[in-house]
């Protein structure tokens, strides 16, 4: 059994404050050791009642027994290496996805135009996560109308479908 040094009030004032579902799925594991302090409950029920794996709950009360609150909820993952696709290119790849008069068809022709265009070899994968998560963009879907219809030929079919229907 582990002594939690903060007051049940002032942990969930932190679990109100606190922004990041990570923070908070740890912030709740701990308030529910602190309410099982004098009783003591084991690692697998605050697990089950926090709905977490049970290691990640092993893990986060040794964080907390080491470095305190804010041992447990430092943020000690990876995720900040440089993007494959510098900011003057994010521009001119931009600039082509908002294109209308020269869409693409795919992903594919979106990642051979992209390496041809700046000598570079990006992954299908690479460029799919991207652009879906920069720009929004999805597969190829159908539009309402063509990129490239002329609408002078649009009324001039209208015009003679009328008088051919009519006859």
């Amino acid at each position: 059994i582990f002594r939690i040094k903060e007051e049940l009030a002032a942990l969930r004032l932190a679990l109100r404050r606190t922004e990041s579902e990570l923070g908070r799925k740890r912030l709740r594991t701990l308030i529910i050791f602190k309410q099982h302090e004098d009783t003591g409950i084991s690692v697998r029920e605050v697990a089950r009642l926090a709905r977490i794996d049970r290691n990640s709950a092993m893990d986060w009360r040794n964080a907390y027994i080491e470095g305190g609150l804010s041992g447990m909820l430092a943020h000690e993952r990876g995720g900040n290496r440089a993007s494959v696709i510098t900011p003057g290119q994010r521009e001119v790849l931009q600039e082509r996805l908002h294109d209308a008069q020269n869409g693409l068809r795919g992903f594919k022709e979106l990642v051979a135009w992209f390496n041809e265009h700046f000598g570079t070899d990006v992954k299908y994968q690479t460029m799919n996560k991207f652009v879906k998560r920069n720009y929004g963009a999805s597969c190829k879907g159908a539009r309402k109308s063509h990129v490239k219809k002329d609408p002078l030929a649009v009324e001039a079919l209208k015009k003679t479908s009328r008088l051919s229907a009519r006859s």
